[in-house]
């Protein structure tokens, strides 16, 4: 009784406490340790998406450590990191050369080079975090450093409106011109259909091909899978 006492009025004191909009989470990838994350309580938070995580980035995750091999010793970019749970756990169980987060709202790239800072100790992998904004001009950005170079493109979670597929699809027509052997996977979680075939067709007139990958075997983690998530390898036209 006396326990049960003392638990309520700790329960009590925390509900009293002022709501947070960060938390910490912790994902598990199995053999391979985990990530710890901040990231918003909220869907949508300070006027962007970006404060939190979506279905695709956990899809491309299983996805990417069942194919290892694509991204081991590779130098990446990810466009539209958020959080950084997709770098943060590639970078983990793929073992890249090196990985560059980007994004362009200022909290979310505030927050992205936190979390780096919580788990850079699980990899090897040179890491650093650098600003880019699909609908500017970022002819100056490092990203576009002729003395870097990018094996492989990594995106998720970022067709969601339609305003924003042309951006997206030009910066990166842009990376694959400039880095001429670099491959792209794009992971979308299909919520409109119409966005969906936009982004499609801006890729066609782009010149940009685009292969569905398989669907990955591994269920790693626990997210709402009532929505279809598509996951494409793309490439230049030959």
């Amino acid at each position: 009784h006396d326990v049960a006492d003392e638990m309520y009025e700790v329960y009590a004191a925390l509900t009293a406490l002022p709501e947070s909009e960060f938390c910490y989470k912790s994902y598990s990838l199995g053999e391979h340790g985990y990530v710890t994350i901040k990231e918003s309580s909220q869907l949508i938070s300070q006027g962007t998406t970006g404060l939190t995580t979506w279905q695709a980035a956990f899809y491309f995750i299983e996805w990417a450590v069942e194919n290892r091999h694509l991204f081991c010793h590779k130098r990446i970019l990810e466009l539209g990191s958020g959080m950084g749970l997709t770098g943060m756990a590639v970078c983990t169980t793929c073992s890249p050369e090196a990985y560059c987060f980007t994004d362009c709202h200022s909290l979310v790239l505030q927050k992205l080079k936190e979390n780096l800072d919580i788990n850079k100790g699980n990899f090897s992998a040179s890491a650093v975090v650098s600003e880019l904004d699909w609908s500017a001009d970022n002819a100056d950005s490092e990203v576009w450093d002729s003395s870097n170079s990018i094996d492989c493109v990594v995106a998720t979670d970022v067709v969601y409106d339609a305003g924003l597929t042309e951006a997206f699809v030009k910066v990166l027509l842009k990376t694959l011109r400039t880095y001429k052997t670099s491959l792209a996977y794009v992971a979308s979680t299909i919520r409109n259909f119409e966005t969906y075939k936009h982004f499609c067709t801006c890729l066609e007139a782009a010149g940009i091909t685009r292969t569905v990958m398989a669907i990955p075997k591994t269920q790693m983690f626990y997210y709402d899978r009532s929505q279809a998530v598509e996951l494409l390898e793309l490439k230049l036209q030959s």
